[in-house]
């Protein structure tokens, strides 16, 4: 059986079809999902996220050499390649985060009264 050696952002799917990879699925999904919205997460979350994934393929090495579903990608190649996506999603330190989560919402409070203000001219 051939091997795929990357794994991009569009592989991701897999994670929902293998039941053995749930535990990975819940801690990477609301990642993505988030960074899909345009947010950015935290140094520290990404990190932390690719850890988890290290200290699962540790603890599950009987699984590593098997498939993912039923593509040809390794589950070893796969988490490897997950890691890698993870590693370069766009994030920021904590100190720029508050600011930037500060700066959106000033903006959103500036947007919501221009938007009262054009209401009530109608």
């Amino acid at each position: 059986m051939s091997s795929k050696k990357s794994v991009s952002i569009n592989d991701l799917h897999l994670l929902q079809l293998d039941s053995r990879l749930a535990e990975i699925n819940a801690l990477v999904a609301p990642v993505f999902t988030r960074t899909s919205n345009r947010e950015y997460i935290l140094d520290d979350e990404k990190m932390k996220l690719i850890l988890l994934i290290d200290n699962w393929r540790k603890q599950n090495r009987e699984l590593l050499s098997s498939s993912v579903g039923d593509s040809e990608i390794r589950v070893e190649d796969f988490l490897k390649g997950v890691s890698e996506v993870v590693n370069n999603l766009p994030s920021m330190d904590s100190k720029t985060h508050s600011q930037w989560v500060t700066l959106l919402s000033k903006d959103k409070r500036r947007r919501s009264q221009r938007n009262r203000r054009k209401s009530k001219s109608r």
